[in-house]
């Protein structure tokens, strides 16, 4: 599926500096595609790409691109509080975010907000100055947090903000709301972020160890070292013949990741680092799961 990048991220660079685009815009949670659609047949010399964390979401999205021959717009499944990780900083014109679902009044479901303070900070690093992140929602309170949360940096102030009877974007769930009486609220934001950051090398993690216990090592069943929100489990180990794996789950302030960490003997002494087979986006979570290892197994 064309439209489907896998999240080998360090693609994506690569789109954005071979297409000779006027501006690269991201919609947060694409949905089902209709607007990442309609911008990208109004815009045709803009590329946008759409992130979506529900896999459904990603395949309709890419479905609905592939089924109008769009050549103008990708879809990543992917958590946008680490969109610093794929995109080079100062590269981003625009970020939309249309109808999020204000995840704030469910204290159960705190992993799944996305306007968080490192997610504030990763948008004011990828957007240029005087690019813009612009909100749409029915829900008023929402619309006045996320305006707390960025204006209370250094970094954006207003560009805009009022509401409306009618319709934005016209999708189903404005049409929807609408009906039902409700008012819509538009907040865009203007970055005036001129520091110049460089960005930091994703090198794979690893160590060697002079001995490892393998005993210990064999029976590791859901080792847990995760504290608000953040950490890593050791789930369950397997023996290869030239080598042990051991599968792990890293979280990153709800951010879940799975892939394998591998213990292969080299030169007398035992490298411990990332299997090659799922790479995960190299958060502080995933290099702690390598580093602190050590102390795990010593």
């Amino acid at each position: 599926m064309k439209k489907l990048l896998n999240l080998q991220y360090d693609k994506m660079d690569s789109v954005v500096k071979n297409g000779r685009y006027v501006k690269i815009c991201v919609e947060i949670g694409c949905g089902n595609g209709t607007f990442m659609l309609k911008y990208a047949q109004e815009h045709k010399d803009d590329l946008i790409i759409g992130f979506d964390v529900s896999s459904l979401s990603v395949v309709k999205s890419a479905n609905l691109l592939k089924k109008n021959e769009i050549k103008n717009a990708f879809v990543l499944k992917f958590d946008a509080r680490f969109m610093g990780m794929i995109f080079e900083y100062n590269s981003i014109d625009m970020i939309f975010m249309n109808y999020p679902i204000p995840w704030i009044k469910k204290p159960k479901r705190r992993s799944h907000r996305v306007v968080t303070n490192r997610f504030v900070k990763q948008i004011s690093k990828v957007l240029k100055t005087k690019g813009r992140f612009r909100m749409i929602s029915d829900s008023k309170w929402y619309v006045d947090y996320v305006a707390g949360k960025f204006l209370s940096t250094e970094f954006f102030k207003l560009f805009d903000y009022h509401r409306s009877k009618e319709p934005f974007i016209n999708t189903k769930y404005e049409k929807k709301w609408l009906e039902e009486g409700r008012t819509l609220y538009w907040l865009e934001l203007l970055n005036t972020n001129d520091r110049i950051y460089e960005k930091e090398e994703d090198v794979m993690p690893h160590i060697f160890l002079d001995k490892i216990d393998e005993d210990k090592i064999l029976k590791i069943r859901d080792e847990s070292f995760v504290s608000n929100d953040s950490g890593y489990i050791y789930k369950k180990s397997y023996k290869g013949r030239e080598e042990t794996i051991i599968k792990t789950i890293s979280v990153d302030d709800g951010f879940n990741q799975n892939y394998f960490i591998k213990i292969v003997e080299r030169n007398g002494k035992y490298m411990v680092k990332l299997d090659d087979f799922a790479k995960p986006i190299i958060t502080e979570s995933v290099k702690k799961s390598i580093y602190n290892f050590r102390d795990f197994i010593e």
